[in-house]
């Protein structure tokens, strides 16, 4: 720009110099004009790329904003699940106050019970249960350790046979009852504790911590306590320093046959091998067998308020993080409205540099015009560079607009991203939620399809046997026909009693009376026979005889049938009731049968759905946790075979299925990523274990590996995973201060909890 103003200068001190001061005053004011338009393009281009910087600051910032709201409205959804987990089981605590048995198992343990009382014949012995409903303490002082001690035996029942174990199964499929059935003989002899083995009397035992209820009762509670649990050789102390000085009295833990050692609140101590194991204690356990539960209620009411709290926290952060994404749109807004005005004023003054040109051209004309041929060559050179200017400014216009459009792009992206980044988080909700609801769906469907089996197998062996008693009524009815038929063929009854009919309508009613010897009314014995010779055979006295054959007769019958007719035909009435009765019954089977044969092919279409989202989804996360280490791979599951097939694309190899094709430390970063996967999808066990997971990963697959596993672990803290290595720790806890920096997060206390083994002695083979 300064060489063009140094020749434009010349040029007009050429015109001077000739005397041509009209012109000259005519290119200086257009020069000048040239100018001023150029440094007013150059402003504006500067003032639009500030305006862009703003504008991606304050997007940025938006998104930002917008994903601290999510990331605190699903805080908050956490928060309200809490607050309803604090309620139902200070509801659950009021409830087991008013009905003790209810501690152990809920209201579906105590409608068992009731149950069981209501129906005592449908039993040989009467089951005992809630096991925990039937003990008590000497002293609550150590209810947290025997709930940890013998917790998982307290809600179950036991019964004295397979049958009773059956008929009680029944009963808690009947109120939605989950517990154990523990089948024990109730007749075996109480189970003595050799002397060697028995603990000194100052030693307090588990065994000696509880009450049973006296009799038979409580013999047998004892000795399944013993079989299972080990009472008599679980020792209790007051404290966790008390504890652990008990189990490290290696003599006494061997002489007693001590399994572990329990403190008052609830920490437990034992050996494994040569190592000393000290576990912390479950806060948030209740103990079911304290008599008192004003604590476990105390506790529950805390917990409550601190849940409410925090949701009050939460929703106070989440109106926080809106009212600063509404103030980021509102800045972003101003940003673009900024934008704008910069771009109109740009056009304007494009608009006022294309009209300086034009007059700067005007003059250049009437220059050339009105000079000589030098003077008319100095002014083209000089219209030469306004041309190159003009070229120049053209070459900054396009620059602008280049600059623009990929400002456009940006924002499309933005936009793109905005919108891409709330529908990623629903669809991840919906997914996480269409997880959550197929596994219940699918563990209903199971138990719906078990119990819809047991159902029809019940109703095949009903029709079973109702075919059966039909056919034996069948046979009866054919039987005591055949019998009936032989006391009188009901053809020949049938013609006797109309013939009969007939002639006593014949004979009148006044000749029926019975007549003596001499034709005056008298009596008739028993032992007037029939007379075929008698002058009127219709008369009294011969009717009454045939009569006396007759009944004789349907006598002898009857006798030889070995019923009367009456109760024949009585027994044929009940028995086609009762066939009618079976029928009815059998056709209610069959419909009920084709329903549930219905209902279970349904279920199973519902549960090969279930497998195929499942497989998808396991596939899917695989493939996602391999992609952030830029490898790639998927998963195949087979159900039929029972068969899962893994494949790993490693960043520049080839793909592979065979897992030995791989380098040790691409297996363990697949096989890591294959668990944190099944994890996801819900198809994990309880608890993951790997020995020596990280010994051929290299420093940066390791640091990754572990921060990996240690979010997991944070999303998913109802799984636990147990890791063996012989690598250095450092790597473990740079990871976990790595997480907490990048996440924002703060870890629970224990955590993440290590365990150093000892070295083995040095003449150990």
């Amino acid at each position: 720009m300064r060489s063009e103003h140094q020749s434009m200068a010349e040029a007009i001190s050429e015109v001077d110099g000739r005397g041509a001061a009209e012109q000259r005053a005519r290119l200086e004011r257009s020069g000048a004009a040239v100018r001023a338009a150029e440094l007013e393009a150059e402003a504006a281009c500067a003032a639009v790329a500030t305006h862009r910087l703003s504008m991606q600051e304050g997007a940025a910032r938006h998104e930002a904003a917008r994903a601290a709201q999510q990331a605190a409205t699903r805080a908050a959804v956490r928060a309200e699940r809490g607050v309803g987990a604090a309620e139902d089981a200070l509801r659950a605590l009021g409830q087991a106050r008013r009905d003790p048995v209810q501690r152990f198992g809920g209201a579906a343990a105590a409608q068992v019970r009731r149950a069981i009382e209501a129906a005592p014949r449908s039993f040989a012995r009467r089951p005992i249960g809630p096991v925990g409903a039937a003990l008590a303490l000497n002293d609550d002082v150590w209810a947290l350790a025997v709930e940890c001690a013998i917790g998982r035996t307290l809600p179950n029942f036991l019964v004295h046979s397979h049958e009773d174990a059956r008929a009680l199964r029944t009963l808690m499929t009947r109120c939605n009852c989950r517990a154990t059935v523990i089948v024990y003989n109730f007749d075996h002899p109480p189970h003595v504790v050799p002397a060697h083995l028995a603990a000194a009397p100052d030693v307090l035992t588990v065994e000696r911590a509880l009450v049973f209820p006296p009799g038979a009762e409580g013999s047998v509670l004892r000795n399944v306590l013993m079989d299972h649990q080990n009472i008599e050789r679980v020792v209790l102390e007051r404290t966790a320093d008390d504890a652990l000085r008990r189990m490290r009295d290696l003599a006494f833990m061997r002489r007693h046959q001590i399994t572990s050692v329990w403190s008052a609140g609830g920490h437990q101590a034992y050996l494994r091998g040569s190592n000393e194991v000290l576990t912390a204690p479950n806060r948030r356990l209740v103990p079911s067998l304290a008599r008192d539960t004003s604590q476990a209620e105390a506790m529950a009411q805390q917990d409550l308020a601190e849940a409410r709290a925090q949701l009050e926290q939460q929703r106070a952060e989440e109106r926080r993080l809106a009212s600063e994404a509404a103030a980021c749109a509102a800045l972003r807004h101003q940003a673009e409205a900024g934008m704008q005005q910069a771009r109109e004023h740009l056009s304007q003054l494009e608009q006022g540099l294309a009209d300086a040109r034009t007059q700067a051209e005007a003059v250049r004309e009437e220059a050339v015009a009105g000079e000589n041929d030098s003077h008319a060559k100095r002014l083209a050179e000089l219209a030469g560079d306004i041309a190159s200017s003009a070229v120049q400014a053209e070459a900054r216009r396009d620059a602008v607009a280049r600059l623009e459009a990929a400002q456009a792009e940006l924002e499309a992206r933005w936009q793109e991203a905005q919108g891409a980044a709330p529908a990623s988080a629903r669809e991840l909700e919906k997914a996480q939620t269409v997880i959550e609801d197929c596994a219940r769906e699918r563990a209903l469907c199971h138990e719906k399809e078990t119990e819809a089996w047991a159902h029809l197998d019940q109703v095949e062996q009903s029709s079973e046997r109702a075919q059966a008693v039909l056919d034996q009524l069948e046979a009866v009815l054919i039987q005591q026909l055949a019998s009936a038929e032989r006391v009188c063929p009901l053809a020949e009854g049938e013609a006797a009693l109309e013939a009969l009919t007939r002639e006593v309508g014949e004979g009148g009613g006044p000749n029926l009376g019975a007549r003596g010897g001499d034709g005056r009314p008298g009596e008739a014995t028993d032992s007037a026979v029939p007379d075929p010779t008698a002058a009127d055979p219709l008369s009294t006295r011969a009717l009454l005889a045939w009569l006396t054959q007759l009944s004789a007769r349907i006598a002898r019958r009857e006798r030889e049938a070995g019923a009367a007719l009456g109760d024949l035909q009585l027994e044929v009435t009940r028995g086609e009731r009762r066939l009618a009765a079976m029928r009815g019954a059998h056709a209610r089977s069959d419909a009920m049968c084709s329903l549930l044969r219905a209902s279970a092919r349904e279920r199973v279409k519902k549960l090969r759905r279930l497998q195929r989202s499942v497989a998808t989804l396991l596939d899917r996360h695989f493939g996602s946790y391999l992609g952030m280490r830029g490898h790639a791979g998927s998963v195949t599951v087979d159900y039929e075979t029972r068969r899962l097939r893994m494949e790993v694309h490693i960043a520049g190899g080839a793909r592979v299925t065979d897992m030995n094709a791989l380098s040790g430390g691409e297996r363990s970063i697949a096989t890591v990523c294959l668990i944190m996967a099944m994890g996801y999808v819900g198809q994990g066990a309880p608890f993951s274990c790997m020995d020596e997971f990280d010994v051929f990963m290299d420093a940066i697959n390791r640091r990754v590996a572990l921060q990996f596993l240690l979010e997991f672990a944070y999303k998913f803290q109802d799984r636990q995973f147990i890791y063996l290595t012989p690598q250095d720790l450092t790597a473990l806890h740079e990871a976990e201060e790595n997480l907490v920096a990048t996440k924002k997060i703060s870890l629970p206390p224990g955590f993440l909890r290590t365990v150093r083994m000892r070295a083995p002695r040095s003449e150990a083979s």
